[in-house]
């Protein structure tokens, strides 16, 4: 026998997987988790907003206006420790986790949201293995989810995110870089601090050749140096960090 508890929620998948529009999505979305004290929702993509263009960021919220567009402004994204923690987790954790690793400037931004009466919150990581990846925070004022409440918005969250992402998308960055074998098992033993020569040595192959397969994937990648494309490299989850 399905409880009303799973009711409720398959009830809000098969509505949010058949919905046509990402307003219907919303609407059920947020119909669903006010259940349990969420005020505010905010799902979107999370990439470098220096480098893409907010037009072609997946952002679907119901946070203030002047708060949106404060963060945009200054790049709040970038030292928000919430989304660096949806980053580095596979699982949903409580806003205020994320301060255990907040500089400053990232104290500050969570601050914000404080002030525009989004004291409390849960963030809802999303990963997927063709698309870059993005979160779904959740905030309100007080909130004590259980571990089964987790589990039940984790899986409705998830059903919002990937709905809009097919009903907004495709986005033009979504397309995913595909290294060679050769390139990543290079990218990989430079991220471990190997030189050329010791590279070269390890895959009894010429040092050349291990150059041209670093400049191969940084066109690919559109990098700029050796650095920057390990580190974009790492960013993407193409190798092993």
């Amino acid at each position: 026998m399905i409880s009303k508890n799973s009711e409720r929620v398959l009830g809000a998948i098969r509505g949010i997987q058949n919905a046509e529009t990402s307003g219907d999505v919303q609407r059920i979305f947020s119909d669903f988790v006010e259940f349990f004290g969420f005020t505010h929702i905010h799902l979107g993509q999370l990439v470098n907003p220096a480098n893409v263009p907010q037009s072609d960021i997946l952002v679907v919220s119901t946070w203030p206006d002047e708060l949106l567009t404060r963060r945009s402004e200054r790049y709040d994204l970038m030292h928000d420790p919430v989304a660096l923690g949806a980053l580095r987790s596979k699982r949903p954790f409580r806003w205020q986790k994320a301060m255990e690793w907040a500089t400053r400037r990232g104290q500050k931004v969570v601050d914000q949201a404080r002030d525009y009466g989004i004291k409390d919150g849960y963030i809802f990581p999303v990963h997927s293995i063709d698309s870059v990846s993005g979160a779904v925070s959740l905030g309100g004022d007080k909130l004590d989810l259980s571990r089964s409440d987790l589990g039940e918005v984790e899986l409705v969250s998830l059903a919002a995110y990937a709905q809009l992402e097919n009903l907004l998308g495709p986005f033009p960055y979504q397309r995913l870089v595909d290294l060679s074998v050769r390139e990543a098992e290079v990218i990989q033993f430079a991220a471990a601090g190997k030189t050329n020569r010791d590279i070269a040595a390890i895959l009894n192959i010429q040092p050349d050749t291990v150059n041209k397969t670093i400049l191969r994937a940084a066109a690919k990648l559109g990098t700029l140096n050796r650095a920057h494309t390990v580190a974009t490299a790492i960013a993407k989850n193409m190798i092993f960090a």
